[in-house]
């Protein structure tokens, strides 16, 4: 499929709606992280606590911070771009036309894609990635134009993140168990691209490719959580007496949410070495204690509510208190106009339960189309199993394209019920 007529309009339409959730609430939401994106790109110096290629996004879009809002502005049309493109391959352009239309003006894409987080333009890459396999796996025309307009970006978008490299190597593993043999080289020659946009900017400016103490944010939590049982106290002191006491260690908060131990920043760069010993002897000692606090911490990324509805944090409706004189442009109109997103996050229940949408995902795949269905429920489980792993917190965000695909399907699903129905009378 080429970017065709139809589907410009559709872009151009849903670009209209976007730009839309962009100016009431201009210059968009910021959360305490998206702040410290906007000193990134503000700063002069590439920074090693987030990926090169990510920093550069920021400052190229901004002109090096001096206009941010355009940063906000570019993570909408962006995942609006994804949005249609998707749709467009999974339902017929006039479905397409209405289901993506639809979705850009729910606060799952319109909202958050307004929200300075870098989940945004990541989710979007994974999404354009998924575009384009469904294409190749549908033997539909796959030219040089789609590679340009869904491989190109989808690759660089989704180096925002280092789990880019572990989401798109599981896609590859759970693509080819499904006998898309036919895709190897493809599937090979993202997983390069994705890799060397990963590592080779970081190492060409001498930077970590990745900040050690963030990358093991998820296992400081889970040894905090253990040194708040019973059976976890003198388990540090025992294992690697190097990182500290268990009293300082220790922390209930960190099982399902950020972590209240009294580790100071010079204490934690000191655990960087010695710490994923020290995970590992833990989960070799406590296998089904680490699996019980995965579970209880991603709750919203299972199919099923083991601990009740989950409840994850969604969608970002404000400008946190800050030093860079952020605010609406537009106050009163946008403080009345923040209770549509709101709404979303009173049903967090529904809309942001990462694993419901994605059984939905599963059992569309059982019942057929597997050419259409598979490269978006492979992409949405790989996504899935990384963050089960990885988070070290719930946050709706981080599965951003497991709730935009799923969503997309459902919509695309209810119009085609319409119309049927509709031709029956």
């Amino acid at each position: 499929m080429t970017f065709n007529l139809t589907l410009r309009k559709s872009f151009y339409f849903n670009s209209v709606i976007a730009i839309f959730w962009w100016i009431i609430f201009h210059p968009g939401f910021y959360s305490p992280d998206s702040l410290y994106y906007v000193e990134i790109a503000k700063s002069l110096k590439a920074s090693s606590t987030t990926g090169i290629v990510f920093q550069g996004y920021l400052k190229l879009i901004s002109f090096n911070g001096n206009l941010v809002s355009l940063i906000t502005l570019s993570n909408v049309l962006i995942l609006a771009y994804s949005v249609t493109r998707l749709a467009f391959v999974i339902s017929s352009p006039r479905i397409a036309f209405v289901s993506s239309a639809l979705l850009v003006s729910s606060p799952v894409v319109g909202a958050i894609g307004i929200t300075l987080w870098q989940d945004v333009p990541f989710a979007a890459g994974l999404l354009l990635l998924t575009t384009f396999f469904v294409i190749k796996l549908g033997s539909q025309e796959s030219n040089t134009a789609n590679f340009i307009s869904l491989v190109v970006p989808g690759i660089v978008l989704s180096s925002f993140r280092p789990n880019g490299l572990f989401t798109i190597l599981l896609f590859l593993a759970f693509m080819l168990s499904m006998k898309a043999k036919s895709l190897f080289t493809t599937l090979v020659g993202t997983l390069i691209g994705v890799a060397l946009l990963t590592f080779m900017p970081s190492l060409l400016l001498n930077k970590d490719v990745v900040n050690s103490a963030y990358a093991q944010e998820w296992m400081r939590y889970d040894i905090s959580c253990f040194a708040s049982t019973e059976r976890g106290q003198g388990f540090i002191e025992r294992v690697r007496p190097e990182i500290g006491t268990t009293q300082e260690w220790e922390s209930k908060e960190a099982c399902t949410w950020f972590s209240s131990a009294n580790l100071q920043n010079a204490k934690i760069a000191k655990s960087v070495r010695y710490l994923p010993s020290a995970w590992l002897k833990l989960v070799l000692e406590e296998p089904l204690f680490v699996l019980k606090v995965h579970l209880q911490r991603n709750s919203y990324l299972l199919p099923i509510p083991i601990n009740g509805i989950p409840n994850p944090p969604f969608i970002h409706t404000e400008i946190d208190a800050n030093t860079l004189e952020l605010e609406w442009t537009f106050q009163d109109f946008a403080e009345r106009a923040r209770l549509i997103p709101r709404v979303w996050n009173f049903f967090n229940g529904i809309f942001a339960w990462s694993g419901l949408w994605l059984l939905f995902m599963f059992f569309e795949l059982l019942k057929g189309k597997k050419n259409i269905i598979a490269p978006v429920f492979c992409m949405s489980f790989a996504v899935t199993l990384v963050l089960f792993l990885v988070a070290p917190i719930p946050d709706a965000r981080y599965a951003l394209s497991v709730l935009v695909s799923g969503q997309l399907l459902v919509i695309t699903k209810a119009i085609n019920y319409f119309h049927k129905a509709k031709e029956i009378r």
